[in-house]
């Protein structure tokens, strides 16, 4: 709470220094509204794109009925296993969420191996996200269409909470998603981190996604997560 009354307090500093706080005072938000959206998700499904080694993966489970988790990888996708693997209500989906199905690249950190558990949370399929990336480091892996996967799960299947941490791909996902009023009638909550600081050329495509959510009220969307 302290730290949250000083986020909203510093975010009124002018420039840079005064952006910085904002998004981190929204990001404070962002996290009390999931751990609410999660508390309201008893008997129904989560998602969790970007699970990477279960932590927000776990506050689901504790809840929902069920939670499916898609980590791409491989490093954090044993650690997802261990962590969660022996939950009964946790599907553990070993591939990249996307708007295909196929095979990608997942590019990784050149310092990938110094410190994995960090480094494997900037783990992406947009290779201009991340510098200095390795060739050395990256793998390739299963992507997943995910509004089809949507489709499969079927129209009984109500969905309390999208998680969507998957450095740059989460535009085109919801974009997607977007033009989809049937699966967005099933869905109650998006939390999503867009990434238009480290991706500078996807800046506009977050303005004029934020100008169509404006008028989504259901599922409610919030894109300061991170």
């Amino acid at each position: 709470m302290k730290q949250e009354f000083r986020y909203r307090l510093l975010q009124y500093l002018p420039g840079a220094r005064g952006r910085r706080y904002s998004r981190k005072y929204k990001s404070v938000l962002a996290l009390d509204e999931f751990e609410a959206a999660i508390s309201q998700s008893a008997g129904k499904t989560c998602i969790d794109l970007g699970a990477n080694v279960g932590h927000y993966t776990r506050k689901m489970s504790s809840v929902a009925r069920e939670v499916i988790a898609f980590e791409p990888d491989p490093w954090a996708i044993e650690h997802l296993r261990n962590n969660l693997g022996e939950s009964s209500n946790v599907r553990i989906e070993q591939a990249a969420a996307s708007t295909r199905n196929g095979i990608g690249v997942l590019w990784r950190r050149a310092q990938f191996d110094d410190d994995p558990l960090v480094h494997s949370t900037s783990s992406t399929l947009v290779k201009r996200k991340i510098s200095p990336v390795s060739s050395d480091q990256a793998v390739e892996v299963k992507l997943v269409d995910f509004i089809q996967y949507l489709d499969g799960l079927g129209t009984g299947c109500e969905i309390g909470v999208i998680k969507m941490d998957i450095e740059g791909e989460e535009l085109d996902i919801l974009d997607a998603l977007l033009s989809r009023r049937d699966l967005l009638a099933r869905i109650e909550h998006i939390f999503a981190e867009t990434h238009e600081r480290q991706i500078p050329d996807q800046k506009e495509r977050v303005f004029k996604l934020k100008a169509r959510i404006a008028n989504v009220h259901r599922p409610r969307i919030n894109l300061d997560w991170n």
